[in-house]
């Protein structure tokens, strides 16, 4: 009914086209239960022609045999509600979510139940009996087949939700007030990016009636926290930067992931984590293995873990040499420290660079006392995002960044900006839906892993709500841009000109190679939102300045 009352009523004002029979859509449908990644077309071609050696089954063995109707009634429903489903999800939607699974899959339950009913039939004739036979046993085999396959290989594709309730989602949603504002993109991935309040619209009646995250139990991850400007690395000269893993370090995988991964810490890194530690708590307790890493040699390093009260006194509360490749669990007590704001300290140091060591998945499991919160009043905090220069620990800028020359636009290639040099700036007034961008090629390579941070200064006219900057890099050996290493960062909602940040940390392993060119966006218009500049309005953006902010190594210890 929904799809009948927006395809007939609603066509003219909805934004999605009504196509008849989308054939690539719909045959990815009819696959979709057993999707496995991203092979979702040759799955669905396969299904198709599964579906027709079943009719064509079907059609020989109800010829002559009329009562087989009559079985095969229920299951023939299944199919045709299938084929239905999949018909009206293909003529409005151009791709798959997983919710649709269980109305598409059964079309294949009608297909088994067809086949069970071919099964108790009889047939007269030898040769086709002894057919049906073996078309029956090649039909389950597939399908069983298909099936397992789907859910052995992957689970990305299986929910559609699953990186709204990652460790780093929940992070951001709980320092909702100082979280960046890139912090959008992770809890609302399924509906772009721009709109950096939403954000806050959803994490402050939840922090109100102390929901989800926070509840009287909470769990505190650093891997969660290192979107934040409360995890800090600080880095000695010629170390490998710190990255993540669900193992040992054999398959780095992104922080953002939905899996609880291990943080591999390179020889001469040390990873900072400030928390506090709410007045209520009745139990803090930190938890956490160590063992070295995957392809580490038969080398002894050596593991802290040390903590930093307000007083600034230094605390050790693990050291060890390891020796062997087992896993030592860590179990510390933090209650004594409720109501403080700490920093965790997590090192590796090796006599070998190329040495690693592995923490896994340290967290900090929370309890708070019910009445002693219920009794403390809600205050609406002051949103002030900690990548924006609203925040008092907003990133500083240094004679030695790398600044790039936008003012001088003969030195960058320009697509679909009219630029208006003025006071060290560019003004470019928006004509386009979708606004231009500015590329720069650097001359001479810069190794990304010497700076910490892209940093930018942009205002642009209210009108274009929601927005963002898209920032994509190039590195040393492609082509082009890939579509993975695009950066997005929202832009506050006001006319006024904001500085912002993005902290080159989040790049991980990109951070050893480097950049040799850059494409700058200065407002991207989402593909999922409907929102565009208002034509009839003078729709401006000022570029203030773009650069790469210089990191301050540690001299080697």
């Amino acid at each position: 009914m929904p799809y009948a009352y927006f395809i007939l009523i609603e066509s003219k004002n909805s934004t999605k086209e009504f196509m008849f029979l989308n054939a690539i859509v719909f045959i990815k449908a009819i696959g979709y239960p057993f999707t496995n990644g991203e092979q979702l077309i040759e799955i669905g071609i396969l299904a198709v022609s599964i579906t027709g050696i079943i009719f064509l089954g079907v059609k020989l063995f109800l010829i002559n045999q009329q009562g087989l109707w009559k079985a095969a009634t229920p299951s023939l429903m299944l199919v045709n509600f299938g084929l239905f489903n999949s018909w009206q999800i293909s003529s409005v939607r151009n791709g798959l979510v997983s919710w649709y699974s269980p109305t598409l899959i059964t079309f294949w339950l009608g297909f088994i139940g067809l086949t069970y009913c071919l099964y108790n039939q009889d047939s007269t004739i030898v040769k086709i009996d002894r057919f049906k036979k073996q078309w029956i046993f090649l039909t389950l085999a597939i399908l069983t087949f298909l099936y397992a396959i789907s859910g052995l290989t992957t689970i990305e594709d299986k929910g559609s939700w699953l990186y709204a309730i990652t460790p780093v989602s929940a992070s951001c949603l709980r320092q909702y007030q100082s979280s960046p504002t890139y912090c959008e993109h992770y809890p609302f991935s399924m509906f772009g990016r721009g709109d950096f309040e939403r954000m806050q619209s959803i994490a402050e009646p939840l922090h109100r009636h102390r929901l989800t995250v926070f509840s009287h139990r909470q769990t505190r991850t650093l891997q969660g926290d290192f979107v934040l400007n409360t995890v800090q690395i600080e880095r000695f000269q010629d170390s490998q930067p710190v990255y993540w893993s669900s193992n040992r370090g054999k398959n780095p995988l992104p922080f953002s992931d939905y899996r609880h991964l291990n943080a591999i810490i390179p020889t001469g890194n040390i990873i900072t984590w400030k928390i506090t530690i709410p007045p209520t708590t009745q139990s803090a307790i930190l938890k956490t293995a160590i063992a070295p890493g995957q392809n580490n040699k038969s080398h002894a390093l050596d593991a802290t873990l040390s903590l930093k009260d307000e007083r600034g006194q230094t605390i050790p509360l693990f050291s060890q040499s390891l020796a062997n490749f087992r896993w030592i669990p860590i179990q510390i007590p933090l209650s004594e420290y409720a109501g403080q704001t700490i920093i965790l300290q997590f090192s590796i140091q090796s006599d070998l660079p190329e040495q690693v060591g592995v923490f896994r998945y340290p967290q900090i499991k929370l309890l708070l006392d019910r009445s002693k919160t219920a009794k403390t009043p809600f205050i609406a905090p002051v949103i002030a995002p900690s990548n924006t220069d609203l925040n008092p620990q907003f990133i500083s800028t240094h004679a030695n960044d790398f600044q790039f020359p936008i003012p001088q636009t003969r030195l960058g290639k320009l697509s679909n900006l009219n630029l208006f040099p003025e006071n060290e700036s560019i003004v470019t007034h928006i004509s386009e839906e979708q606004p231009g961008s500015w590329e720069y090629d650097l001359k001479v390579p810069l190794p990304l892993i010497n700076y910490s941070h892209f940093y930018f200064c942009i205002a642009a006219s209210e009108t274009i709500q929601p927005r963002m900057s898209s920032i994509s890099y190039r590195l040393s050996g492609q082509l082009d841009f890939p579509h993975k290493q695009v950066i997005h960062v929202p832009l506050m909602p006001d006319e006024a000109e904001h500085c912002y940040s993005y902290d080159l940390k989040l790049l991980e392993r990109d951070r050893v190679e480097k950049l040799t060119a850059l494409r700058f966006e200065p407002i991207n218009l989402h593909n999922n939102e409907s929102t565009s500049p208002d034509r009839n309005t003078q729709n401006w953006i000022k570029i203030k300045q773009f650069r790469l902010v210089k990191e301050h190594l540690q001299s080697s210890p």
